[in-house]
């Protein structure tokens, strides 16, 4: 369609708008990596469940809740800057988490339990910072006739072509 050409246009013409759609790639990759090889390895090197890993899901998926709840008024109050600063460094502390989690720490009780608990509800801070700050950054580049183009674009960045590459 015509927007959809004009969106495409969007991408390509404004370095902004590319450098975050390129961003949304790597980050909704580096997203399913973290999170998929979690379930893989708390299920074949750890022996969980089906059922504690639906639990993980939901404890990441509810951490997201109040986040993005309160996204609009943390943006206002510290920058989108800090605010994206603030979700990369969860993500490390995260990432930090899973990898102390080892086999001698992790099963489904104990400290390894806890401590994908832990990873799990900093879920929320990681993915809900990010996406609050990229949906109104493409807001604001995409002029008012494509914005809901360029919120296709950058959802289909983050979750369909990052996801299938993560």
């Amino acid at each position: 369609t015509s927007l959809g050409r004009q969106t495409l246009n969007l991408a390509i013409s404004r370095g902004s708008f590319r450098a975050l759609l390129t961003n949304s790639v790597l980050y909704g990759m580096l997203l399913c990596l973290i999170d998929q090889t979690m379930i893989l390895q708390i299920q074949r090197d750890f022996g969980a469940s089906k059922t504690f890993v639906g639990f993980l899901t939901l404890v990441g998926t509810a951490s997201e809740v109040p986040v993005f709840f309160y996204s609009g008024q943390l943006i206002k109050t510290y920058g989108a800057l800090r605010i994206v600063i603030l979700g990369h460094c969860a993500f490390v502390l995260r990432l930090l988490l899973l990898a102390y989690t080892s086999l001698s720490t992790s099963s489904t009780s104990g400290i390894g339990t806890f401590l994908l608990l832990c990873s799990m509800a900093l879920h929320g801070l990681c993915f809900a910072t990010y996406w609050s700050v990229a949906v109104q950054t493409a807001s604001k580049l995409a002029p008012l006739h494509l914005k809901g183009g360029a919120m296709t674009a950058l959802g289909m960045c983050t979750q369909m072509i990052g996801g299938a590459l993560g």
